[in-house]
């Protein structure tokens, strides 16, 4: 990924990049423990969120909130973004709630807003590709403040604007989807969903897998590994973070750790104020 700026602290990691990419089928499905705003600039990209499609125009913001399943597909050509993920931490304590609620729009699980340029946001973009270039202390008060600058124009637009919300691939899925998400931790099995929403095991998981990319309860393990990396951010053991998670095996729990972020659970036992985010890739 041509990166042409970027800043990476422990609660930011912010880039603008543009590349050339190829055509591609599926989706890179994936979710963050960071508040995640993608300001598209040029390109043909398809995104699913929790199963809704957007297909982001120039000069738009996608919002996506911690924990919320998503991933993107090319339909070839230019890519050109700015992608930011932040932790909340990096907001002053005083102004986060007011700062995050655009995130928490009711149906939000994907808050898309066009035309955002009216409101300034290709200027602080532009602040913060200049951020990129300063030593690590000036850097890191410029970046928080742009951030916190344009999370308030966000509040702001979202005030005077609705938010764009695409219809849900199947009503069924939307349905299990809430279903699922009330409580990701509670036991869950595919008889279960089939005998409360009235449908086949594998009519179902071939429906769900339209809407989002993946299989019920593979939607399900990926859901738990990223709780509990928010509940080892909030001080909890692995084991604790494993049992409120819902994974009844630790040894389970290990391997699906492992397979979907790549490392074992100790790498991500730090504090909330230290959350590091600074390695993260993004995939956006």
């Amino acid at each position: 990924m041509p990166e042409r700026s970027a800043i990476r602290t422990d609660q930011l990691f912010y880039h603008y990049s543009v590349d050339e990419t190829e055509k591609n089928s599926e989706y890179d499905l994936h979710c963050h423990t960071t508040y995640e705003l993608f300001y598209m600039i040029n390109g043909s990209v398809s995104y699913l969120v929790e199963g809704r499609q957007y297909h982001p125009a120039p000069g738009s913001v996608l919002l996506m909130r911690p924990g919320v399943f998503h991933g993107r597909k090319h339909e070839g050509g230019i890519y050109e973004r700015c992608v930011v993920h932040f932790s909340p931490f990096l907001l002053e304590e005083a102004n986060r709630e007011r700062l995050l609620s655009p995130f928490h729009n009711q149906g939000g699980n994907g808050c898309y807003y066009t035309d955002v340029d009216a409101y300034g946001f290709s200027s602080i973009f532009e602040t913060l590709a200049t951020c990129a270039g300063f030593p690590d202390a000036e850097r890191m008060l410029c970046s928080r403040f742009a951030v916190q600058t344009l999370l308030a124009c966000l509040v702001h637009m979202s005030k005077s604007r609705h938010f764009d919300v695409p219809a849900v691939v199947s009503g069924v899925v939307n349905d299990v989807l809430w279903h699922l998400n009330e409580d990701i931790a509670r036991p869950v099995t595919l008889d279960e969903l089939s005998a409360k929403f009235f449908i086949s095991k594998h009519h179902l998981n071939k429906v769900f897998r339209a809407a989002t990319g993946t299989t019920v309860m593979e939607y399900v393990i990926r859901k738990r590994v990223m709780l509990t990396q928010q509940l080892m951010q909030k001080g909890h053991t692995s084991t604790e973070a494993a049992e409120k998670a819902g994974f009844g095996d630790y040894s389970n729990f290990y391997r699906a750790y492992r397979r979907i972020t790549g490392h074992a659970p100790s790498a991500d036992k730090v504090v909330p104020d230290t959350i590091n985010i600074a390695g993260q890739t993004s995939l956006l």
